[in-house]
């Protein structure tokens, strides 16, 4: 199927548009509303829209991590998990993280949202030195000898500045 955008306001270029092979044509500036309708009509489908609800949970609502929290919420997980994630992100296989972030608990909505930001902006180098970060860490149960994540935030902050 070939649904042609066109800017043209004269109906003469329908034909010519409709002879050289395309299904349909829309004219900008074209909704959103409009391309699923004409999508609909040419293949059959049909859409289901789910309203999404509001969140009563306050750790949904709260503001995006810095790097510094990042490396500090990374370094809480399992090392098992972080060298899982650490993998997965060299190997550039989302398919491999998406299940790892959905293994986070509710309680860790910071962290899931920060991970998924990174992975949808195509910014798995960040995981791969975030989770480097976090595997230099002690990670001895009373977290004594642990880094506060600065050592994660002033490499990061140097890799934006030479980049």
């Amino acid at each position: 199927m070939i649904i042609a955008l066109t800017a043209s306001v004269f109906e003469n270029e329908r034909s010519h548009i409709l002879q050289v092979g395309c299904d349909d044509f829309v004219r900008k500036p074209i909704s959103a509303t409009e391309l699923f309708d004409k999508l609909a009509q040419h293949l059959g489908v049909r859409y289901r829209y789910q309203d999404e609800p509001l969140s009563a949970n306050p750790q949904q609502c709260q503001s995006p991590l810095t790097t510094s929290e990042l490396a500090d919420q990374l370094a809480d997980q399992p090392q098992a998990w972080i060298t899982q994630l650490q993998l997965a992100a060299r190997g550039a296989d989302d398919d491999l993280i998406w299940p790892l972030i959905d293994q986070l608990s509710p309680t860790q909505s910071a962290l899931a949202q920060a991970l998924t930001e990174l992975v949808n902006d195509f910014r798995l180098d960040q995981i791969v030195h975030l989770t480097q970060a976090g595997s230099t860490m002690d990670s001895s149960p009373s977290g004594a000898g642990r880094s506060s994540g600065a050592i994660a935030t002033r490499s990061l902050n140097d890799e934006r500045s030479t980049s």
